[in-house]
């Protein structure tokens, strides 16, 4: 993603275990931009964007999700926060229903990873979750800036 990135195999595994805050965004409509109002400004590792766009996995609309905006994945990565999103990307995917407005590129992608903050997508089940837990993704050591996961969320009982 980033010509100067680090590859996954170059993270400890503890940087794969997280202190989330789980940010319900459930109501935003296709295409709906995430923006600076829907960050919080919490004490967290990651912010995980629920807008229950996992449900759609496997439909063509599953391309029009939400997405975060440069503002809003720039403010992400001033407060230090990974992010995670049940969706196939921070960024806007182009499709026959993109609008010119959408930002253009990997905005999201560039900025986060650009600051050493992690991306997480297509998470599920976020639903289940409180709005505080801890998330541990362990990605395969591939050797690349993308790998599965395994994605559970760690609730104190």
């Amino acid at each position: 993603m980033l010509a100067d990135g680090r590859t996954l195999d170059a993270y400890s595994l503890e940087r794969f275990t997280f202190d989330a805050v789980r940010i319900d965004c459930t109501g935003s409509s296709d295409r709906e931009p995430i923006t600076v109002e829907d960050v919080p400004d919490d004490e967290a590792d990651i912010a995980l964007f629920w807008t229950d766009w996992s449900t759609l996995w496997g439909t063509e609309r599953y391309l029009d999700h939400p997405y975060l905006t440069p503002d809003a994945a720039a403010v992400c990565a001033e407060r230090g926060y990974a992010v995670g999103i049940d969706a196939l990307s921070p960024d806007p995917t182009p499709t026959q229903n993109s609008e010119e407005t959408d930002p253009s590129g990997l905005q999201a992608h560039h900025t986060l990873l650009g600051a050493d903050n992690l991306i997480i997508e297509n998470l599920r089940n976020l639903g289940k979750l409180p709005d505080r837990f801890e998330l541990r993704a362990y990605p395969l050591a591939l050797g690349g800036d993308g790998a599965p996961v395994r994605a559970v969320g760690i609730v104190d009982r």
